[in-house]
């Protein structure tokens, strides 16, 4: 009985340290882990400074760009987007790859005054041309009004109608439990 009391305890005591040097790796692997996520996040709240004069400077540049591709579309087209959409997709790529060597974010106030002045230079004749809605006539007016107002008159008569003749109701019942007979 002692020997199995002393192989139990020795089991014990390695199974306890087994547990101990467990604990001891998984707090050093959590400590580590919290290093990395404060490094990272030290790294993160460094400021980025955006450089907007190099953004103004090298803007143009992209403008130019766009500009020399839209004087091969007819100005007639150019409130046709299918005629130029290449072309504006690479000016807006631009915009967004200056910016972002200038370390600035995309869209921003600046960039966006900027592509706002290249759409008044290019679009500033393209307004849709909307429909103005007129009012129907006054007899389809009318018309379009009275029906459904007539229907529920109608309806609630022929419900305050049916409701005070109980009769009739027994009269549809067995008209339709002798329609069913025939089928």
């Amino acid at each position: 009985m002692f020997s199995d009391l002393m192989l139990s305890s020795h089991t014990d005591r390695a199974q306890m340290n087994v547990w101990r040097q467990t604990m001891s790796e998984c707090r050093k692997a959590q400590h580590e882990c919290k290093e990395r996520w404060r490094a990272e996040e030290s790294a993160r709240q460094k400021v980025i400074v955006c450089n907007e004069s190099l953004m103004l400077e090298k803007l143009p540049r992209c403008g130019k760009s766009f500009e020399e591709m839209m004087k091969k579309v007819d100005s007639k087209k150019w409130c046709n987007l299918t005629e130029f959409i290449t072309y504006y997709d690479n000016f807006s790529l631009c915009t967004e790859r200056e910016a972002s060597a200038a370390r600035c974010f995309w869209p921003n106030r600046l960039a966006q005054g900027f592509i706002i002045g290249i759409h008044k230079q290019f679009f500033s004749n393209c307004t849709s041309e909307k429909v103005p809605w007129e009012d129907p006539p006054d007899e389809i007016l009318i018309t379009l009004i009275l029906i459904p107002v007539l229907l529920m008159v109608a309806m609630t008569s022929l419900v305050v109608w049916c409701s005070k003749r109980s009769d009739i109701l027994v009269m549809w019942k067995l008209m339709l439990l002798t329609a069913r007979q025939f089928e």
